[in-house]
């Protein structure tokens, strides 16, 4: 088991999504490969201009690779292995689509979490003030362009507060303990 990172190194984890490739989602509602992909290009670079150093954790089933140009341009680094061997508790992880056993291995390794919802998150309001003292959630969109986005200063907010945030009542909610 990998030991803490520094306090004052904190990583930025993104979790990619399943890419679908060019057929239809069976996981509706996936966003298609060229739409997620001009959104992590813009998402990615974002994140590079904070003073994090930012990963990426792809999904190991998905076919479809990132490009090397995250890696060589923007200067993102790929975390290859089991999320819970190559993930530190205190690494800040950025989702945009929860349904994936990662999102689970976070909320229960007490991960800083930041969940961008484009819409796939469900819950009652009781559920989500839950989930809001566990992690910050901020809603996605999609613009006139059919592009998906965010409010960036959003995005950078929730990146600060996520860190003081490790109530354990939405981990027992959903797993029923802790």
């Amino acid at each position: 088991m990998l030991k803490e990172s520094p306090k004052t190194n904190k990583r930025l984890i993104y979790i990619v999504p399943f890419y679908v490739g060019y057929r239809m989602s069976s996981f509706n509602p996936l966003m298609n490969d060229m739409v997620v992909i001009d959104w992590q290009l813009r998402l990615l670079s974002f994140l590079k201009n904070l003073k994090f150093e930012v990963f990426v954790k792809q999904h190991p089933e998905s076919n479809t690779r990132m490009p090397e140009y995250f890696f060589q341009e923007i200067g993102v680094h790929d975390l290859n292995g089991n999320f819970e061997d190559v993930v530190h508790p205190n690494d800040i992880c950025i989702f945009d689509w929860q349904s994936t056993t990662t999102f689970g291995a976070a909320l229960k390794q007490n991960n800083p979490i930041v969940f961008i919802n484009f819409g796939t998150q469900e819950l009652h309001e009781n559920e989500r003030t839950i989930m809001h003292q566990r992690l910050v959630e901020i809603d996605g969109f999609y613009d006139a362009r059919n592009r998906a986005d965010i409010e960036w200063s959003s995005l950078n907010e929730a990146i600060q507060v996520c860190q003081n945030l490790n109530d354990k009542k939405f981990v027992k909610l959903i797993y029923g303990s802790t």
